[in-house]
């Protein structure tokens, strides 16, 4: 048996068969594109949710106790989460909207929250990091 065979044999063994779990992981996808907000999430959370999709069908069609399927799941969350909770790592680049009045880190777009101190720390952010209003 070659390599490949081996290893669909072993993940046949442990996910079921290939297209049931297609069947299954395109519905899913199907159900989560229909959702209100689909269009507007962003490029990384789309992708979280359509390999969420793929465990949580690898789930149903195959071994439910295998802890990796239910791991893989919450890193894919932990992936949009840490990016949600740390939203900048900026390099103190500064920029000013002229439209809203507020000033915005020039790398992310997030807005800066201290404009008392003139130094640039970013909503959220924990990096710490600043640089002065010019």
């Amino acid at each position: 048996m070659s390599d490949v065979n081996n290893t669909l044999a072993e993940r046949g063994a442990r996910y079921g068969d290939f297209k049931d779990q297609g069947r299954i992981t395109q519905n899913l996808k199907k159900a989560m594109r229909d959702g209100t907000n689909f269009d507007d999430l962003s490029d990384d959370m789309k992708e979280a949710l359509d390999m969420i999709a793929s465990k949580i069908s690898r789930i149903l069609n195959g071994d439910p106790n295998y802890a990796d399927s239910w791991h893989d799941i919450c890193g894919y969350s932990k992936l949009i989460e840490d990016r949600l909770n740390n939203p900048c790592k900026h390099n103190g680049v500064l920029a000013y909207d002229t439209i809203n009045k507020k000033y915005l880190c020039g790398e992310c777009g997030a807005e800066i929250h201290d404009t008392m101190s003139f130094r640039c720390y970013c909503a959220n952010c924990p990096c710490g990091l600043g640089g002065t209003f010019s």
